[in-house]
């Protein structure tokens, strides 16, 4: 499923869906661009091996990438702290 109101044209909509490395970059790459946070779960779940090697990636090309905790709700209901990154304001 590719394209979509919420995907860059030409990714697919959800991370999991990307087939190669490099689509899972541009992905990431563009839901940074598009202001979203990303955390290492979502990365994982989506089928990035190493969410940190990634987003060291991105953040080689000269994006300026934020590296923070954030609180979120497992399965369960529990609270946990996950590692997640966003684009730093300028």
């Amino acid at each position: 499923m590719r394209g979509s109101a919420d995907s860059p044209a030409g990714l697919p909509r959800k991370l999991a869906y990307c087939a190669t490395n490099e689509e899972r970059l541009s992905w990431v790459r563009a839901a940074l661009l598009a202001g979203r946070d990303v955390t290492d779960v979502g990365l994982w779940l989506g089928g990035v091996d190493d969410p940190k090697g990634l987003v060291r990636q991105i953040m080689r090309e000269n994006c300026p990438v934020l590296t923070f905790r954030k609180k979120v709700l497992d399965a369960a209901g529990e609270c946990c702290t996950v590692l997640a990154w966003r684009l730093r304001e300028a």
